[in-house]
């Protein structure tokens, strides 16, 4: 069983700006507070691979993904998506929309499987739940997103 969350948030920077952060993986941990690490194996682009460490719970602190990217177009849209021999299915697709010159539309969509909540947890917990958590948490990793990316040139112009 696979849960698929999906949102977005009008950022108020332009798509160039945006997708330099976003497309680069190792960037995640700065406002996706369950990642450990991410180490990128090149530059954003079609077939790159990465490797994932994500703090499940104490029973799974370092749970290891390996991602490839499977769709890249500059500045709209990247996807990455676990690799076949992993043993839990991930997929995440970050799109750009520019709404105008200053303004762009960021939409984050993640498909998981369920069981990788009871690996981390070491128990079940029904559909919902692991939805409604999981929006939530997708809620305040996108505020999170625009306050540091509409943030980088005033942290830039204090140095």
């Amino acid at each position: 069983m696979q849960i698929n969350i999906k949102d977005h948030i009008l950022i108020n920077k332009n798509a160039a700006n945006i997708f330099a952060f976003i497309a680069n993986l190792e960037n995640d941990k700065q406002w996706r507070k369950e990642i450990n690490e991410t180490t990128m194996y090149g530059d954003a682009q079609l077939g790159v691979m990465a490797k994932e460490s994500s703090y499940l719970s104490k029973r799974v602190p370092a749970n290891l993904l390996e991602l490839s990217c499977i769709k890249y177009t500059l500045n709209e849209i990247i996807v990455f998506k676990t690799l076949p021999s992993s043993p839990f299915y991930l997929e995440s697709i970050r799109k750009l929309e520019k709404i105008n010159e200053f303004q762009t539309k960021f939409i984050y969509e993640i498909t998981f499987d369920k069981s990788i909540v009871k690996h981390g947890l070491g128990i079940g917990l029904p559909n919902f739940l692991i939805y409604m958590v999981a929006k939530v948490n997708m809620k305040k990793y996108l505020v999170k997103l625009k306050e540091i990316v509409e943030g980088m040139n005033e942290r830039k112009s204090l140095f």
